[in-house]
């Protein structure tokens, strides 16, 4: 019986060996396949890497260019309100001068129109020339 005993435990630790043999084929078939699959995976990643590094750079250089710009912009806009305020000062005296023209030309006229007046008066006065020959 312990002959017997033994048989069956030598036979079942043989059947034990073997499936253990084939679990660690499979094993490293699996093994191998997870490598593969990584391979392929690194190899994808790599050029997605690269481009999103390129598209970082890109939207570095648009930001750098953007400020440039707004830079550029506020110098414009500072030039513009400076403009705007010359005009407004060229405006203010032009106003003033149509005012003094204007002003000028009141009085002229009614400086014409008071010479016409007596002019007017002494022409047709009879006799009375305003002047007393001395």
């Amino acid at each position: 019986m312990k002959d017997t005993l033994e048989i069956i435990i030598l036979l079942l630790s043989g059947v034990a060996l073997v499936l253990l043999i084939i679990v660690l084929i499979e094993f490293r078939k699996t093994i191998q396949k997870l490598i593969e699959f990584l391979a392929k995976t690194e190899q994808t990643i790599i050029p997605i890497i690269d481009d999103m590094n390129a598209a970082v750079r890109n939207i570095k250089e648009i930001t750098e260019d953007v400020d440039g710009a707004v830079g550029d912009l506020r110098s414009v806009t500072t030039a513009v309100k400076g403009l705007a305020g010359q005009v407004q000062e060229a405006s203010d005296m032009i106003g003033q001068t149509i005012l003094k023209t204007r002003s000028s030309i009141h009085g002229v006229k009614a400086g014409f129109s008071a010479a016409l007046g007596l002019l007017g008066k002494n022409l047709f006065k009879k006799g009375d020339t305003g002047y007393d020959g001395e």
